[in-house]
């Protein structure tokens, strides 16, 4: 019964090397990932202008929040969705974020953020997220363990960033499709 999990963790460490090189921007060879790995994903010393306000209103899920504002400015959607624990925070990040627009209908965002506690079925948010990808929008999944579906649905529908907490699904149709396995 022990031997699977063994196997599995022995797997972890070996592709720990790659996540390493791949988490620092080696071996991307997509200019547009390696752009995001690099001067988004990972946290550096300077400081975006809601960080103050994210660290004094949210000082539990700050890590999370500030990934997502990195995100938001990066990215530029226009509208975003969020579903979960994450939605009024992300509600009030939105402003900060080149000026995009809170909307109701999560298959309409050009960005959509499911966290944990997601009120909604499994088959509307798969829809959802079909939907938004399949418009050249951007899928965030804070806590991926708990929508194991979700995951191969964005898989399959965009440009993967995996962390093996949060999985982030670029659904643009000039991207190839591939997955990077990351530490960030």
């Amino acid at each position: 019964m022990r031997l699977p999990r063994k196997i599995k963790q022995s797997k972890a460490w070996l592709k720990a090397p790659a996540r390493w090189r791949h988490s620092k921007g080696f071996g991307i060879h997509s200019p547009f990932a390696y752009d995001l790995i690099v001067n988004t994903l990972r946290e550096h010393n300077y400081r975006y202008y809601a960080y103050s306000y994210i660290d004094n209103s949210y000082p539990s899920q700050r890590k999370v929040l500030k990934l997502l504002l990195r995100l938001m400015c990066r990215l530029t959607p226009k509208s975003i969705a969020s579903v979960g624990e994450l939605s009024a925070p992300v509600a009030r990040l939105a402003p900060y974020a080149s000026g995009a627009q809170p909307v109701d209908l999560p298959e309409k965002a050009d960005m959509l953020i499911i966290s944990s506690g997601a009120a909604e079925p499994l088959e509307l948010l798969e829809k959802s997220v079909a939907g938004v990808l399949m418009n050249n929008g951007t899928v965030v999944v804070t806590d991926i363990k708990q929508f194991p579906t979700l995951q191969s649905l964005i898989n399959r529908l965009s440009m993967t960033f995996y962390n093996r907490r949060l999985l982030i699904g670029v659904g643009r149709r000039d991207l190839p499709r591939q997955h990077f396995d990351l530490f960030f």
